[in-house]
């Protein structure tokens, strides 16, 4: 993909940090971007909205500034 988008310094090492890197995201549960972590106990997932599927499987997003506010409490605090 990098080479298609015109990066030419992409070697195997290259390929093998995404690798690991996407392995290890999948090791600490990541569900989606963004998703952070912070500290020990912080693991969110995209913390300024309310992802929702209903049973027809429409995805509703809303805006939510508490939760936001919430985890940028626990990131500075």
């Amino acid at each position: 993909m990098a080479r298609d988008h015109g990066i030419v310094d992409v070697d195997a090492r290259d390929d093998q940090s995404l690798l690991d890197q996407w392995h290890e995201g999948e090791r600490r549960g990541v569900r989606g971007l963004p998703h952070f972590f912070s500290g020990d106990d912080l693991d969110v997932f995209c913390p300024s909205l309310d992802i929702a599927k209903e049973a027809e499987g429409h995805l509703h997003l809303r805006r939510n500034v508490e939760r936001l506010d919430a985890f940028l409490g626990a990131c500075l605090g």
